[in-house]
């Protein structure tokens, strides 16, 4: 065997052992792989992901404010018993919302920043305190050591990093552990599902979120009556 691809197969055996390197003929599940074992409410979402979302790492969220997201989230973030942080929300969250949909206000904390750097420390600090089940932070650019910083504090800590940013066209992939694009659907949340650890994207699927939010949701009148259209003629 030539030197060099001795070399390489000891290198891609020690990445795997390591779990970091992926083969697709792997017939691990990716709950197996990348940990996705919290179970998001939504059971569409949940087999979509094999599982869940995951117990901790980094979770890409891009939208468009205010479209639902964090209805995608809630659920969730209710199945944990630690500090629920969140980190420059583009308005202000409401107390008795919050309350209403199950959660113990003395495990909210919000952080608003003047300085982009200073909303990236507090996410680190937070993620690796131990105190925190979740971090949800919106902000649109970042950096890629960046995002490997919050990921690797985010493991220590063993907490789930919600990162929150406008739709947006990158050059790069950040190293994240699940990235998805959400848009409005009248059943809830179009979700697109750009990367993940351990396993492939996935094209768009609805998040029907009526059982949740029936109010929020709109469904077609059963008694709706296609308009007919006229086949043009081939004349």
């Amino acid at each position: 065997m030539d030197i060099q691809v001795f070399i390489m197969h000891n290198l891609i055996d020690l990445l795997e052992q390591k779990h970091l390197v992926w083969r697709g003929r792997d017939k691990k599940t990716v709950a197996d792989l990348a940990g996705f074992s919290s179970k998001s409410g939504y059971a569409t979402l949940d087999e979509k992901l094999e599982g869940g979302l995951p117990q901790c790492g980094v979770v890409s969220l891009s939208s468009t404010c205010g479209i639902g997201e964090l209805r995608l989230l809630i659920p969730t973030m209710l199945s944990k018993k630690r500090l629920h942080v969140f980190i420059n929300p583009p308005g202000y969250l409401s107390a008795e919302f919050l309350h209403h949909q199950g959660f113990d206000l003395n495990l909210i904390f919000v952080i608003n920043t003047k300085q982009k750097n200073d909303a990236l420390w507090s996410a680190e600090q937070c993620l690796k305190s131990g105190a925190c089940s979740t971090v949800l932070l919106w902000q649109n650019h970042i950096e890629v050591h960046q995002v490997k910083r919050l990921q690797l504090a985010s493991e220590n800590g063993a907490c789930l990093q919600f990162l929150l940013r406008s739709t947006q066209r990158s050059n790069f992939s950040l190293p994240v552990t699940l990235s998805m694009e959400l848009a409005p659907h009248h059943l809830g949340i179009e979700t697109t599902i750009t990367k993940r650890k351990g396993g492939w994207p996935l094209q768009a699927f609805t998040v029907d979120m009526s059982a949740y939010w029936p109010s929020l949701t709109q469904r077609p009148p059963d008694n709706l009556i296609p308009f007919p259209t006229v086949k043009a003629s081939n004349s």
